[in-house]
């Protein structure tokens, strides 16, 4: 009944069957019913998340006819659901949840063990898996970061488990790092809604499913599907049937999208990012859907708690939230914060090829890393190529124990790549910071109010390191009075800066994590100044409620709009090739496709419209629609930098 609702109510072309258990003649009538409506399907899971066996009813399944059957589904079989939340069950769910399991990682302190365990116990899995039931190309739902340790294991495509959560910008952007970092074509979005979307079923609650479908859209995902809620909302004590008012509500937002993808696809491949925060080497960041107090699956009394490396990734939102009025340090005749560069920040792993990293303008770490010596020579190698890095002496630890202290890789020796010598460590700085230059390369604009001012960031000490400066400059240094000099403040440098080949690399002067509570704020008005210098067309500037993609198509970038409030209408100001500065407002709870190039600057008031070629003529604009059928009434078009008033013709 949930297929011919798909069909029926025009819900999309894809489905996974969630609620078994499926028997061979139920499978077969499925099959049959996606082959003749043209749905892609996905298989229920058929694999214990526990145990990491196969589940008792379909122990006696009938092997070839199931694989029989799936042969049969051709292109629309799409995969088979597998260890669905194997982050849940190895990192974040409750102690009492797992207990039991023989596949939790063991109680080890060090952190290379407990990852290898993860890694190697689900490839075991698969491997076994694959020689009973169930059929390729593995599919796993996770709900938090590790998509990177679920590709290295031998997953073929990871999807989001989109729970509402305030990191759902960060798990977009780690699941599209590691799509990227493994070759994958594609990642999918699962819609939690019915779990983790609130309970109340208002104007609010339709308003944040609405969102969240756009939102998947231009954040990259591709299939988007809804967990639960085409036939009924039975969940944090609700009970709504198929025909009530708010399970039918459900469903027209799904409609709606759905209509809008087929008559809007999407451009190939990912949204465009010019920074990138590095997953660190062995992090095990995965909050999941309710937080998460250990790392590494270290859960219980003497398990191993989470820590400023943790904390760090909290900063991470800081991209996406505009500035006060009052902050001070905002610079230039734009106010740009709210949004990164090209609308969003990907999270790539430590250990992505070279070829990865140099697709972004700006590496900078977050959370946990391991140093290792190849992925030194990998950072080393993009900034001589022209990359820029932001680190703290903490994220070149090579330790693999946290409880261990601090071993920095090469004894400390950064200078090939930070133009520095670590000489000693331990000494624990009191004071504020000053900016004191700007560095001999880049776009960078840090705030210089001269020697003879109030210490900033005095927040009550972090640990600093006496380091020797061969090639690097002090771009900021310790200060603990107004009337200070740079001869004094020069003894104790915070954040230097080293050029490298084409590049630069930045490093704040602490053997802690940008999350510790005394170096927090520093580092995320760093994340700030890193955002700002480089923006470089297509440049957006509006509120932090709208968010945005940019996708390059042929020689044309679409810009995808989506306005997140549900009551305020919001402007957007856009900067390309000879337009500069061009107005245009979103709605409230609204999406608008905005087609930009070096001449051009076209939005159509239908975002249904699709325009795939743009062409001129004389006098005459020529735009070629996806749809004729939506042919828009109204149209804002700007050339070479002047209001279009001549001729347009659609094609």
């Amino acid at each position: 009944k949930t297929l011919e609702r798909i069909r029926d109510e025009k819900l999309g072309n894809y489905t996974v069957l969630f609620v078994g258990p499926w028997s061979i003649e139920k499978l077969r009538e499925v099959v049959t019913f996606c082959k003749k409506n043209k749905i892609y399907f996905v298989m229920d899971e058929m694999w214990d998340r526990l145990t990491g066996t196969i589940k008792p009813e379909y122990q006696k399944i009938d092997k070839k006819e199931f694989k029989k059957i799936i042969s049969d589904a051709g292109k629309y079989f799409d995969g088979m659901l597998f260890m669905c939340e194997y982050g849940g069950l190895m990192l974040y769910w409750p102690e009492s949840t797992v207990i039991g399991s023989p596949n939790v990682i063991p109680p080890t302190e060090d952190i290379s063990i407990a990852k290898n365990f993860l890694v190697k116990k689900l490839r075991q899995l698969i491997k076994s898996a694959k020689k009973s039931l169930v059929q390729p190309p593995l599919i796993c739902i996770e709900a938090s970061a590790i998509a990177k340790y679920l590709y290295e294991a031998g997953i073929d495509r990871v999807d989001l488990e989109v729970t509402y959560s305030n990191f759902t910008e960060l798990y977009y952007s780690t699941t599209k790092g590691a799509t990227l970092a493994y070759g994958k074509k594609q990642f999918g979005a699962d819609m939690a809604m019915v779990w983790y979307g609130g309970n109340e079923h208002d104007r609010l609650w339709k308003h944040r499913w609405k969102i969240s479908l756009y939102h998947a859209f231009i954040r990259g995902a591709d299939p988007i599907y809804a967990e639960h809620g085409i036939m009924d909302y039975k969940a944090l004590g609700k009970n709504f049937s198929t025909d009530s008012e708010q399970v039918r509500n459900f469903r027209k937002e799904l409609s709606d999208f759905a209509q809008f993808c087929a008559l809007h696809p999407r451009p190939s491949g990912f949204p465009m990012s010019r920074i990138a925060v590095i997953y660190g080497n062995l992090d095990s960041f995965a909050f999941g859907p309710y937080g998460n107090p250990f790392i590494w699956g270290q859960r219980g009394p003497h398990g191993i708690k989470t820590g400023s490396p943790e904390d760090s990734w909290e900063l991470f939102n800081s991209f996406y939230q505009k500035l006060p009025w009052e902050f001070p340090y905002k610079f230039g005749e734009q106010d740009l914060s709210g949004n990164p560069p090209l609308g969003q920040v990907d999270v790539i792993p430590a250990e992505s090829p070279l070829p990865l990293m140099k697709k972004y303008d700006c590496l900078i770490f977050l959370g946990w890393n391991t140093m290792t010596p190849e992925i030194y020579r990998n950072i080393k190698e993009y900034v001589k190529q022209g990359g820029h890095i932001l680190a703290t002496l903490a994220h070149f630890d090579t330790r693999k124990k946290r409880n261990e202290p601090v071993s920095l890789i090469y004894n400390g020796n950064l200078e090939d790549l930070f133009g520095i010598k670590v000489m000693s460590e331990g000494k624990i700085y009191e004071g504020g910071i000053k900016f004191k230059q700007q560095p001999g390369r880049g776009n960078y604009h840090f705030p210089l109010w001269t020697e003879k001012c109030d210490p900033k960031y005095y927040e009550g000490g972090f640990p600093i390191c006496d380091i020797k400066l061969t090639t690097a400059e002090i771009i900021a240094a310790g200060s603990n009075s107004f009337m200070d000099t740079w001869e004094r403040m020069d003894k104790n440098p915070v954040l230097i800066a080293n050029k490298l080949g084409k590049g630069m690399a930045f490093l704040v002067n602490s053997t802690e994590f940008p999350g510790y509570r005394n170096l927090k704020r520093f580092y995320k008005d760093l994340l700030y100044f890193f955002s700002m210098s480089f923006q470089k067309d297509v440049i957006i500037e509006t509120s932090d409620a709208v968010r945005f993609g940019v996708y390059k198509e042929r020689d044309n970038y679409l810009i995808y709009l989506l306005n997140t409030d549900p009551d305020c209408i919001h402007q957007v100001i856009i900067s390309c090739g000879l337009n500069r500065k061009i107005p245009l407002e979103v709605g409230a709870g609204e999406m608008k496709v905005v087609y930009v190039n070096k001449r051009y600057l076209i939005s159509s008031e239908n975002m249904k419209s699709r325009i795939t070629k743009i062409g001129m003529k004389g006098r005459t604009l020529f735009l070629t629609l996806y749809n004729k059928q939506e042919t828009p009434e109204k149209i804002l078009c700007f050339i070479d930098g002047n209001k279009w008033k001549g001729k347009i013709l659609f094609c």
